[in-house]
């Protein structure tokens, strides 16, 4: 969100300072060209694929319609980052990227066809697919390293949750041993306790010690 406000921020300083002479970029042009960044800007970690056809649909139609290179620049930004989240995610499935690497080629070196320009085609497309390819590789480095980190979480999470096993293992193993010498010293005073008592049963003329004496052997 601090990004997306930055850029929108720029743009909008942009928009008032040196482009507000250029008689090619509309207002409302640069309006919503700005809000669609924006919006890319704040989206494109949870809908990477969804950010690339749209700012890519949007560039190609901008560079149709004759919107300025500008605007066209601008918009390809927010596509370059979406095809970097896009294959920097280690969830997305290779049919995805691969989707979303072939839209994101195909417009941005569509303008390329649509512009007018002396210098040979060659010299226009390779720019285009030297970025892409920069992206891209950036991005599978990036999802590389994530994966390692997340694989080292992964193992010591792992370690951590045996340690906690071995410890609640060794807990029960003594809580076990703790039962079992309570229950041999409690059985062998209880039946030291039986043999003094029946031994007691008869021995005294006192009816309520007699009477004490067989509670205590029926306990």
């Amino acid at each position: 969100w601090i990004g997306a406000a930055a850029a929108g921020f720029y743009q909008l300083l942009l928009w008032k300072l040196p482009m507000a002479g250029n008689a090619e970029v509309q207002t409302w042009h640069w309006a919503v060209a700005n809000l669609l960044v924006v919006a890319c800007l704040v989206g494109r970690r949870r809908w990477p694929l969804t950010v690339i056809a749209l700012t890519g649909i949007a560039s190609v139609l901008g560079e149709f319609l004759g919107a300025g290179a500008g605007l066209v620049t601008l918009l390809g930004t927010p596509l370059l980052i979406a095809v970097y989240a896009l294959i920097a995610t280690t969830g997305t499935g290779p049919v995805r990227c691969a989707i979303g690497l072939i839209l994101a080629t195909a417009c941005d070196i569509m303008p390329g066809f649509l512009i007018s320009s002396p210098f040979p085609l060659i010299s226009r497309l390779v720019p285009a697919f030297l970025t892409i390819a920069l992206v891209v590789v950036a991005a599978l480095v990036s999802r590389s390293r994530r994966r390692t980190l997340e694989h080292r979480d992964a193992q010591l999470a792992a370690r951590a949750a045996e340690r906690r096993l071995a410890a609640q293992r060794d807990t029960a193993r003594h809580q076990a041993r703790v039962a079992g010498e309570l229950h041999d010293s409690v059985g062998h005073d209880l039946t030291a306790i039986i043999a003094l008592s029946e031994g007691l049963r008869g021995t005294s003329a006192d009816p309520d010690l007699d009477e004490a004496i067989g509670t205590i052997n029926a306990l």
